[in-house]
């Protein structure tokens, strides 16, 4: 993709096909291929390639979306989900936990420099967790992350997805859904915010649920608030996965 007129093709037939798939969330789809298109677009690269933030249902597409990404997307080649809940310390975390998360991330994108990298349920890390990836999306060599190889590690052409149930609730809101059409913006600043005050269980007592520095990382990227699927949507879902399992039972009938 050489020019303007290539990546607009290219963000047309990915937001056709991204829609194909996905139910009640066009304007999410839309948004994400808009920021994609618009970081391709950039030749003074970042640290990173791209980075949202996923909020909504458990099973509103959230990680469905990465998936498809990854297959309708040719600049991402792979992708890596990192279950947040196994990087929790309870009441406090050993530094080889910190140690071993960052060298699985460092690890992964050393293999597979165009990847998309989900940090699912991020809320579920211990805080010390969270701010080690935070330096790992910033300027790790900066930050004292001492790498298990020699050398920086490229993130430049890597997508990162960090997602979380919190405030599903608010998502429910008629003003703020009506906030996210009409002033994106001031909607993404009252979400953050909303998240900044968020708390979780930590052994008997309740701490915040974000570190702070991340947080503000995260503040300065995509946020996009996936919509509870309606029953329509659900049923369709339904259907297309009852055809897929037909077939493949069809295929192993033939077989015989």
């Amino acid at each position: 993709m050489k020019n303007k007129e290539n990546y607009n093709q290219f963000s047309k037939n990915l937001e056709l096909s991204l829609n194909d798939y996905l139910f009640d969330q066009q304007f999410e789809v839309e948004t994400i291929v808009k920021t994609l298109v618009q970081s391709y677009m950039i030749e003074n690269k970042s640290k990173i390639q791209a980075l949202f933030t996923f909020i909504g249902f458990p099973n509103s597409g959230k990680h469905f979306t990465c998936e498809l990404l990854e297959k309708l997307n040719p600049k991402i080649e792979k992708l890596k989900t990192f279950y947040m809940e196994q990087y929790s310390g309870g009441t406090g975390v050993d530094q080889t936990l910190v140690q071993n998360f960052q060298n699985d991330v460092v690890s992964f994108v050393k293999d597979n420099p165009k990847a998309i990298l989900i940090f699912e349920d991020i809320e579920k890390a211990d805080l010390q967790i969270q701010l080690s990836l935070f330096t790992l999306l910033t300027d790790s060599s900066k930050n004292g992350i001492n790498l298990q190889e020699d050398g920086d590690i490229d993130f430049s052409d890597i997508t990162v997805v960090v997602t979380t149930t919190l405030l599903s609730s608010l998502l429910q809101r008629k003003d703020l859904l009506k906030l996210l059409k009409e002033d994106p913006l001031q909607a993404h600043t009252l979400v953050m915010e909303h998240l900044s005050k968020e708390k979780i269980p930590v052994g008997e007592s309740t701490d915040i649920a974000f570190d702070k520095k991340l947080l503000s990382l995260l503040n300065e990227h995509t946020l996009i608030s996936f919509n509870k699927l309606s029953l329509k949507a659900l049923i369709k879902i339904g259907q297309d996965h009852c055809i897929i399992c037909l077939k493949s039972l069809l295929k192993k009938v033939v077989s015989l």
